[in-house]
């Protein structure tokens, strides 16, 4: 008899745009799809599609949606990353749940395996602006969704 480990996820279904990861809502439990975009709003709107929670430090995710402890001042040390034009940082407006890239700096004296990112400038289309404790992300890879779901559910949980 096949007992899954987490019975109540349920699979995602979705239009026809690849899904790169979810998020579960904090506050309500939902699933919420993340498409990983190019350009300025990599993952567009994160607000729960059911409460309307925005995202934050206390919801779980898959990889592609990384917690970042990036905190402090806008401009940030990170390791090295190779395509310039898609920064793999960015932050979330806590009031609409707009996600905005962060750019890259190009001339910073940190060495040659790291690189560094500016958080700071931001003007979200609802009018308010960045500040530092806006809750920060990285980009990472989609491969753990693009497998198991339930196994990928497992350890965004066991992670936070």
């Amino acid at each position: 008899i096949y007992e899954p480990e987490h019975p109540h996820l349920q699979t995602l279904e979705i239009s026809t745009d690849p899904v790169d990861g979810v998020w579960w809502c904090i506050t309500c439990s939902h699933q919420n799809p993340l498409i990983h975009r190019i350009g300025p709003h990599p993952f567009s709107r994160l607000s729960c599609g059911r409460c309307n929670h925005v995202l934050d430090e206390g919801d779980h995710s898959t990889h592609v949606l990384g917690r970042s402890v990036m905190t402090g001042p806008f401009q940030v040390a990170v390791p090295a990353f190779s395509d310039h034009s898609l920064v793999p940082y960015g932050m979330v407006c806590p009031t609409c749940g707009l996600s905005h890239r962060a750019r890259e700096v190009r001339r910073h004296k940190l060495g040659t395996g790291f690189a560094a990112v500016d958080f700071g400038g931001v003007v979200c289309q609802c009018g308010r602006r960045g500040k530092r404790d806006w809750y920060r992300f990285s980009i990472g890879p989609s491969h753990d969704w693009n497998g198991d779901h339930v196994q990928c559910y497992g350890r965004a949980v066991k992670q936070r």
